[in-house]
């Protein structure tokens, strides 16, 4: 039985966004967002990432190609099959209900991707290189392809900029 927030077989939720210009000020917030990370407290990066689906299995094919995830609010994004825990949902039975995540380093400005010991993996490819599967925490960069199960490849896209505290 699917209950309110359930997705349909193939369908991916997009993160919620707070508008095409909107950008919070994190330098106000920039403390209660890493709490639980040691940082300088004069600087900090500010991260934006966007998944592109280049790659589907899923039935029906997501209507939207581009998962945008801007900007990193919180340190990590949830992905998986369970509309209740995730950020970014892939409705599909390979995929775990919570298969992975996405953090972002605010001290460092560096991306990465954790398998949450998911039954069918999770790879990826960095841009140039050949894929492998995730075992450890392994660092993102701009143009790496991250398949989740069989099931769906994404290019990940993303951007980190410095910024100081007020």
């Amino acid at each position: 039985m699917r209950g309110p927030n359930t997705p349909s077989a193939g369908q991916v939720i997009q993160p919620a966004s707070t508008g095409a210009n909107s950008v919070p000020d994190l330098s106000e917030q920039g403390q209660s967002l890493t709490s639980d990370i040691d940082i300088d407290k004069s600087a900090f990066y500010r991260g934006w990432a966007w998944l592109v689906l280049v790659e589907t299995r899923l039935n029906p094919a997501p209507p939207g190609r581009v998962a945008k995830i801007q900007p990193l609010v919180k340190s990590c994004i949830l992905v998986g099959s369970h509309a209740d825990s995730c950020d970014l949902v892939l409705a599909s039975g390979r995929i775990s209900r919570e298969h992975a995540e996405i953090e972002f380093d605010f001290a460092q400005g560096q991306f990465w991707l954790v398998d949450r010991n998911s039954t069918n993996g999770t790879y990826v490819r960095p841009p140039g290189g050949s894929e492998a599967r995730i075992v450890a925490r392994q660092m993102l960069v701009d143009g790496c392809q991250i398949r989740f199960a069989d099931d769906a490849a994404f290019v990940f896209r993303c951007f980190a900029q410095k910024a100081a505290k007020p």
